[in-house]
């Protein structure tokens, strides 16, 4: 695909872990790429995709996606138009667990004609974990209220042990919960 010379743009949606390789290869053939957030599991595989981004001179574009929701947007609206007052403080929660004990494991994925969990959330360096979804919520928080100055947070992995609905057993390796306080660069925590 990426050699094609009639595609422009390489959308990257696999797992994490996956990405870099997959994004290296469609920007070396001058090929513009998006992909969602996590975009890479370290910051030198961040600063090596930015690096042949710019060598290159193509639009690489890492998204999450909460920022088109009709909500945020009417949000960021309202911000904008200093409607809501001046910003002192923000609470987010988010709560997308990797699994849960009712049987539902986020996300399912159609494969061939069963269901099966994304179980790859839970594997050391696959880049899921609850900071995956964190640094949506954190894309999100700039979205509405700009660049964030200092952060400092903790994770930890709470549920030790996955019980699958076809018996099986996953330790997961991943954390499962993560917690932050951001100061953001115009003020307000």
């Amino acid at each position: 695909m990426v050699e094609d010379p009639d595609l422009h743009i390489i959308t990257v949606g696999t797992k994490p872990s996956q990405r870099y390789d997959m994004v290296l290869a469609a920007l070396e053939c001058g090929k513009h790429v998006y992909t969602c957030l996590p975009f890479a599991t370290s910051a030198q595989q961040a600063k090596a995709m930015r690096d042949k981004q710019w060598e290159k001179g193509v639009v690489g574009v890492a998204d999450a996606q909460f920022r088109w929701v009709p909500a945020t947007r009417h949000l960021k609206e309202l911000i904008d138009a200093g409607k809501l007052g001046d910003f002192y403080q923000a609470t987010l929660h988010m709560q997308l667990p990797l699994l849960a004990y009712d049987g539902f494991v986020y996300p399912y994925c159609v494969q061939s004609e069963t269901q099966k969990p994304y179980t790859w959330l839970g594997e050391a360096n696959s880049g899921g974990s609850a900071c995956n979804f964190g640094s949506h919520a954190l894309l999100n928080l700039m979205y509405l209220f700009g660049e964030i100055e200092e952060v400092i947070g903790t994770m930890d992995t709470f549920c030790k042990e996955w019980k699958l609905t076809d018996g099986r057993t996953v330790r997961p390796q991943t954390p499962d919960i993560a917690a932050a306080l951001v100061r953001f660069r115009k003020g307000g925590i």
